[in-house]
């Protein structure tokens, strides 16, 4: 694919969404795709750094919107930062071997326009504890193909649209912080080594097809809906904790951590196809969550318990597995539990009793568990003074 191809389907994906159906009718089609803008001359125009210009601020100031800069290989410094304040697309030129240097931003990049990408690029500053090296404050944004190392790789405030697809991010504090922002997509990403993957506060947050390595948090979200699909969690602490949250967490793997899935005064919520192997604590862990789906879920081989649940309402858990586990497989703490549902679930080999849980909570069932080895545990907590 060349330079100009990767424009194409850079403005392609950050365009073609936000047409109006008289703009889309001025468009041609070919493969099934939208792929030119060709009542727009601009959207032709191409400017080569350092052939045409010797500096990426210098093309910027020159070329109109819906153009695209192409960056040959090598190192660029760009002052303090790179400001990209128009629609543009700026796209790294491919290397050959792999002796060459790829291109390489060695400043920090504000976007600020309305619709600005960047594609196959190295974003590395100069190291900053309290900058990222990429800031988004800005209507439909997309980071394309690019490695970013930082501490911070990338913060997005108050945007929309924002789009971060097939990267890499190495950071050593938070990959990811996001706040305030609506209609976020991650996906197809790698990131590792963080404190935190992907720090979360705003709605509709789509994270899939990513993986997460190495990470102390892999996403850590509160006050917003998150859909996280079809990601890998390897050798991270907490791989998903929300708290006043609600959303989706289907098919994701998630590999040696304490806790799994950390679900903390949440709301409508479903967990479902997700497996959860070589945990500490909990696989998947809920307190005082309301309305919470838990299904068809695989928890193994932890030395914890599969599924813990503290002072929750409305929660089925049905048709999950959990096996050899060290523990229990399902607890539920104490009689504030309310209107449970476990049903169907195939307990096998747990070191304790299959399911642990109070006789005391209202309006819950259980039933149709198989549970093998171990049966029912019915337990009656002491009071607080037969604890003294």
């Amino acid at each position: 694919m060349t330079e100009a191809d990767i424009a194409d389907d850079l403005f392609l994906t950050l365009i073609l969404p936000q047409l109006t159906n008289k703009e889309r009718s001025n468009c041609r089609r070919v493969s099934k795709r939208w792929r030119r803008l060709v009542s727009n001359p601009c959207f032709h125009q191409f400017a080569n750094v350092p052939n045409d210009f010797k500096t990426i601020n210098e093309a910027l100031n020159y070329v109109d919107d819906y153009a695209t800069i192409i960056v040959d290989a090598g190192e660029f410094a760009c002052g303090r930062f790179l400001r990209i304040n128009k629609i543009v697309c700026i796209v790294g030129k491919s290397t050959k071997n792999e002796e060459e240097i790829p291109t390489t931003i060695k400043s920090r990049i504000e976007f600020s326009g309305l619709f600005c990408a960047i594609s196959n690029i190295v974003v590395s500053p100069q190291q900053s504890k309290t900058s990222s090296a990429i800031k988004i404050l800005s209507k439909n944004a997309l980071i394309d193909s690019c490695l970013v190392e930082c501490k911070q790789c990338v913060e997005v405030i108050e945007s929309s649209h924002v789009q971060l697809r097939r990267n890499n991010f190495i950071s050593s504090q938070t990959a990811i912080q996001i706040f305030k922002c609506e209609k976020f997509v991650f996906s197809h990403n790698q990131t590792k080594g963080s404190s935190i993957g992907i720090c979360s506060s705003c709605n509709s947050n789509f994270i899939e097809d990513s993986s997460f390595l190495n990470c102390e948090f892999g996403i850590r979200c509160s006050n917003g809906n998150i859909q996280i699909k079809n990601n890998h969690f390897i050798q991270n602490t907490y791989p998903i904790e929300i708290t006043n949250g609600n959303g989706n967490i289907t098919n994701n793997f998630l590999e040696i951590s304490q806790i799994g899935i950390n679900l903390m005064m949440c709301r409508n919520i479903s967990v479902i196809g997700n497996e959860i192997e070589y945990f500490k604590d909990f696989g998947i862990e809920l307190e005082k969550s309301n309305i919470i789906k838990i299904e068809n879920n695989i928890i193994s081989l932890g030395r914890g318990i599969g599924i813990g649940v503290k002072e929750s309402y409305f929660i089925d858990i049905k048709e999950n597995e959990l096996l050899e586990l060290h523990y229990s497989g399902i607890v539920i703490f104490d009689k504030r539990n309310k209107n449970l549902n476990i049903v169907k679930n195939k307990i096998i080999g747990c070191e304790q009793a299959g399911i642990v849980f109070h006789e005391h909570c209202e309006n819950s069932l259980i039933s149709e568990n198989q549970i093998e080895n171990f049966g029912l545990t019915k337990i009656k907590y002491p009071s607080q003074k037969q604890r003294k």
